[in-house]
């Protein structure tokens, strides 16, 4: 690529938690990490890797069969003990990196384009926040309408001329960089504190309001396989529960061919 260094120091920070018995989650978990190969190629001040309490060592043990352990500058194992929700996978991983923007990508997101691509997408988002104090983070995920719901759309205008969006209500985290100071508005150690009565997702708590954090309205090269849903990695969905949240898909697509 020709390329030394994104415009400031950016981490990349990634967490994952796997259940003892394998299934179709650990199955896509693994198609989407070796999809990082380039990504991690990166010149990323820092790569870390938390297993988030997996039984027996699962989430390391299948990161080290792509063989892209190597390429990660800290792996961990989280050793204290928390109930299963999203938020304390995700925030006990950003929180280990010092560069002051963070890149994280759910362990589920696989990377659809190239390394340049990649790197593009991510020096867009650090100029739009160098350039904008006010905006403490950037969405970087693909998103489909007829998945992923209105919440998290582009709503109103933020730099048109490049694609780029408020959303709707909430920031997702999924693929996102974000402002290392944003952790300050809900830790680690509040989410502990807390336990088992999380109010909701780390990254709707802290969205104060959209116009602090960008979407693009264009794709991107990270996307989630929509079958995500029903796989979650510390939550099971009953057939009832898949079989209406189809059901709203298929209406949302409708409704966007009307």
């Amino acid at each position: 690529m020709g390329k030394t260094n994104f415009l400031q120091p950016v981490a990349f920070a990634t967490c994952s938690y796997l259940k003892r018995r394998p299934g179709a989650r650990k199955a896509m978990v693994l198609r989407a990490l070796s999809s990082w190969g380039d990504l991690l190629d990166l010149p990323f001040a820092e790569k870390i890797f938390l297993d988030d309490r997996s039984p027996d060592l699962g989430a390391l043990r299948l990161l080290a069969s792509t063989h892209l352990l190597e390429k990660f500058t800290r792996v961990e194992y989280c050793s204290v003990a928390h109930p299963a929700h999203c938020n304390f996978g995700y925030v006990g991983a950003v929180q280990l990196a010092v560069s002051p923007y963070i890149l994280h990508l759910d362990d589920d997101v696989s990377v659809t384009g190239s390394q340049q691509e990649c790197a593009q997408w991510i020096d867009l988002a650090i100029r739009v926040m160098e350039e904008d104090p006010k905006i403490m983070g950037f969405n970087l995920l693909h998103l489909d309408p007829s998945f992923h719901g209105p919440d998290f759309l582009p709503d109103r205008p933020y730099r048109e001329e490049l694609g780029l969006y408020h959303p709707k209500k909430y920031f997702g985290n999924a693929v996102s960089i974000i402002r290392r100071e944003l952790l300050c508005r809900l830790s680690y150690e509040e989410l502990l504190r807390r336990g088992a009565n999380q109010r909701g997702g780390w990254e709707n708590e802290v969205s104060n309001s959209p116009a602090e954090f960008v979407v693009a309205n264009k794709k991107t090269p990270f996307e989630v396989e929509n079958t995500s849903y029903f796989y979650s990695a510390t939550s099971e969905i009953s057939t009832p529960g898949r079989l209406a949240h189809e059901l709203r898909v298929k209406l949302r697509r409708l409704r966007g061919r009307g």
